[in-house]
């Protein structure tokens, strides 16, 4: 070994050393600081800033102390991301349609003359029914027969609807 590797590794046995004895007296400190920051935190005072983790680490490390949360962990956020556009418009829904009857259930079969009044066969389904103007149909009522229709309404909505009756 030359007499420049020995004075290198000199310096580096001193540099561990340093470091070593400073480390050490750091680490004396340590439960202090943690049993100021719990009891603070008992007594109802919250402190933002995190404790020291008990695997270490300094800057970057492993500790969580990375400059991101080390700052924020301070205070607000004294940089907040800004913009210069516009807020979005809230998304103003149109009111709903208001209810409309459903279509007619009825078909028509076909026509009947009897003492000057007229007849109308409807078919619902596997029923058939004879109506005269102003009977009730379940939720529906003949309101008016024509001679190319006729005119129901829709009790609960009190709407109409038109049957056509074909020829």
């Amino acid at each position: 070994m030359g007499g420049r590797q020995r004075l290198l590794a000199a310096l580096l046995a001193a540099t561990l050393a340093a470091a070593w004895w400073v480390g050490r007296e750091e680490g004396g400190d340590v439960p202090e600081v943690v049993g100021a920051i719990s009891s603070g935190r008992q007594a109802g005072t919250s402190s933002p800033i995190p404790g020291p983790s008990p695997q270490g680490g300094g800057a970057g490390g492993a500790g969580g102390h990375t400059p991101e949360n080390r700052f924020t962990a301070i205070g607000p956020d004294l940089f907040p991301v800004q913009t210069w556009r516009p807020p979005p418009q809230p998304v103003v829904l149109p009111p709903p349609p208001p209810p409309q009857a459903p279509p007619v259930p009825y078909k028509y079969l076909g026509r009947w003359q009897e003492d000057g009044a007229e007849v109308i066969f409807l078919a619902e389904g596997d029923r058939t029914r004879a109506v005269r103007r102003g009977e009730r149909l379940g939720q529906w009522r003949v309101e008016e027969i024509r001679g190319d229709g006729m005119t129901l309404l829709y009790l609960p909505l009190d709407q109409t609807r038109t049957l056509r009756l074909a020829p």
